[in-house]
């Protein structure tokens, strides 16, 4: 019985890794961000957050850093709390945040 839920678990453990996976390249596909969308995404990502908790499945690191670059002010984003998030990532999740420029 141990074995059944053992391979169950590691079973569960690699649809939820997906997920996050898949979750991840949507997430990375967004090209624009308004602040409503930033505080939906943040609660999205929380919510995949609760669940993967509720299944005792740790998350991955790119779920955990993009959750604290949502919840972070624009501006802090390149501040010292996000030195150990990969550069690509922090520039991606600034770039959907930060409006474009119009020039004339």
């Amino acid at each position: 019985n141990q074995d059944v839920e053992g391979d169950a678990f590691a079973w569960l453990t690699c649809v939820c890794q997906s997920t996050m996976f898949t979750v991840v390249e949507m997430i990375l596909k967004i090209h624009k961000l308004t602040g409503a969308g930033c505080k939906q995404l943040a609660a999205d990502v929380g919510y995949i957050s609760n669940v993967m908790g509720a299944l005792e499945v740790p998350l991955s690191r790119d779920i955990t850093d993009i959750s604290t670059l949502l919840s972070l002010p624009v501006q802090s984003i390149e501040g010292n709390e996000t030195q150990n998030i990969p550069k690509y990532l922090r520039g991606k999740i600034m770039s959907m945040r930060r409006p474009k420029l119009i020039s004339f």
